[in-house]
């Protein structure tokens, strides 16, 4: 049994074949798809020397360009939980799961346009760079935490200002007035977009919040070792901090405690993602929780209905909610 064989028995060309076994679905209907893969179940054939039948096996890439390898890819906890949450759901389905990190997006695509991929997951990009990279892409993409509306891009996300919202108002309903924020990079995208949603409710509430009290890091051990050292001896009387992701949140109480600071007698602290390890954390971390799980499993809903060919249209917004822990002092 070969190639040829396969093309006669389904009355197509070799090529016909030959894309159907790569995956470039583009190049054939879904009819002649169908048929050359039917007949290729049907006598058990093998490609020698290829990656095999894709279409019964077809692969998804998880594609996080800004996670370097030296830095925050493993040891950000939220990336964990949703390459984890979409290798179950790749189990589930019978997909492939390949993962890319690290690398930007246009080195992504010269290494995947060329049928290795049936479809993929884009995590935390932003409009212009998805905007780019949908027009480029020779196969159905989901994006995560990206903000826009156009109706060509497909997004699942969490409500990243009312996540803002519901720090600033959990810590002045326990009593604090005084209120340090700690965040990366929060000029775009989700960051921009919790640190507004806190501002405006300080504002709305009276609350003295000027841009000295935010403190800016990423979420490297060091770097939030420091910003921890920096709050604590700051001098101007914090009595809580709001961490925009639990990962900094542990990297910033270290630094506090480093300089003698206890928590939460002396200081209060309010994370965000709702990550497990928060809850085994002492004291157990109050968050901003998420749900990893769904928010995978609505991104690999659209993204196999776009790869049987269905044309999806979605900008989905889940809900997040406060888990309360013990780190939060009512004053």
């Amino acid at each position: 049994m070969n190639l040829r064989t396969i093309a006669e028995l389904s009355g197509v060309s070799a090529a016909t074949v030959s894309n159907v076994i790569n995956g470039n679905f583009n190049k054939v209907s879904e009819e002649t798809r169908k048929r050359v893969e039917e007949v290729i179940r049907k006598t058990d054939y093998k490609p020698s020397g290829s990656r095999g039948l894709k279409a019964s096996l077809r692969t998804i890439g998880m594609i996080i360009p800004y996670a370097a390898l030296d830095s925050s890819f493993m040891i950000n906890h939220c990336y964990a939980y949703t390459v984890a949450a979409l290798e179950e759901l790749a189990r589930e389905k019978n997909l492939r799961l390949l993962i890319l990190n690290g690398k930007a997006l246009e080195e992504v695509l010269s290494m995947i346009n060329d049928g290795i991929l049936d479809g993929a997951i884009v995590q935390g990009v932003f409009e212009e760079e998805a905007k780019t990279f949908q027009k480029a892409a020779r196969f159905p993409v989901v994006y995560l935490d990206t903000y826009t509306e156009d109706p060509e891009l497909v997004t699942v996300g969490i409500d990243d200002y009312r996540g803002g919202v519901l720090m600033a108002r959990y810590l002045i309903a326990k009593g604090h007035r005084k209120l340090a924020v700690a965040a990366p990079d929060y000029s775009s995208g989700v960051m921009k977009d919790r640190v507004k949603g806190f501002r405006d409710v300080c504002r709305e509430s009276g609350i003295p919040f000027e841009e000295s009290d935010i403190y800016l890091s990423d979420i490297k051990y060091y770097n939030g070792v420091n910003v921890g050292q920096d709050i604590a001896l700051s001098g101007k009387g914090y009595t809580a901090v709001a961490a925009m992701s639990d990962d900094l949140a542990f990297w910033i109480i270290a630094g506090m405690r480093q300089c003698g600071t206890r928590i939460p007698e002396e200081l209060s602290f309010i994370g965000f993602d709702g990550i497990p390890e928060g809850t085994c954390y002492h004291p157990r971390l109050t968050s901003v929780e998420q749900d990893h799980r769904k928010k995978v499993e609505a991104a690999g809903k659209y993204l196999i209905r776009m790869m049987d060919g269905e044309a999806v249209q979605a900008h989905d917004v889940l809900p997040v909610q406060i888990r309360e822990g013990d780190s939060v002092l009512s004053l």
